[in-house]
């Protein structure tokens, strides 16, 4: 344990759940058509949290959705431990990622910065304003880090970079953030 404390939090909790805390979460979840019915009829806790996950429902450095859904369960005791673990993710100050994304993908940075959401003039400027694509690439992570402050998230990056097919790159981030938290 503890290489994942938001996955460590799900499986304590749902080993502490109550049958009466998990029916209510089951009923929440559920029937607010959050998640399937059917699946969450007949699932637990942790499994659950992970569909939840899955479906964008609980992101890195947000667990806001959680603790939510926790508190109306009756189970302040795990939202707060929620809210802490929330709180540690965002601290991850994902320009220290960057040396790393520009070694690996700077030949692509203009794909990867469409995929941050820069549009076509922006990266036309940069793309002026630079001499090498590892500059360029380096600057289009500076403009986005800054541009979307907290929102600039290593998820959003990891992500990204997936979506123009570097996913050993993001996968190496994901890696080395497990060690910051």
């Amino acid at each position: 344990m503890a290489d994942n404390p938001r996955q460590d939090l799900y499986l304590k909790i749902s080993r502490n759940l109550v049958d009466r805390e998990l029916t209510n979460l089951r009923n929440y979840v559920g029937g607010a058509e959050i998640l399937p019915a059917g699946f969450v009829q007949k699932a637990d806790a942790h499994q659950i949290f992970n569909l939840l996950e899955k479906e964008g429902k609980l992101e890195p450095g947000n667990l806001s959705f959680l603790s939510d859904i926790l508190r109306k369960v009756g189970r302040h005791d795990y939202a707060e431990q929620a809210d802490k673990i929330s709180e540690n993710e965002s601290k991850v100050d994902v320009s220290r990622y960057f040396h790393k994304v520009t070694c690996e993908v700077s030949f692509k940075w203009d794909d990867l910065a469409r995929e941050l959401k820069f549009g076509r003039n922006e990266i036309r400027r940069i793309e002026a304003s630079e001499r090498n694509n590892k500059r360029r690439c380096r600057e289009m992570l500076v403009r986005w880090r800054n541009r979307e402050g907290k929102a600039g998230s290593l998820h959003t990056l990891k992500k990204a970079l997936i979506s123009i097919g570097e996913r050993l790159t993001a996968e190496y981030l994901e890696a080395a953030s497990l060690g910051d938290l």
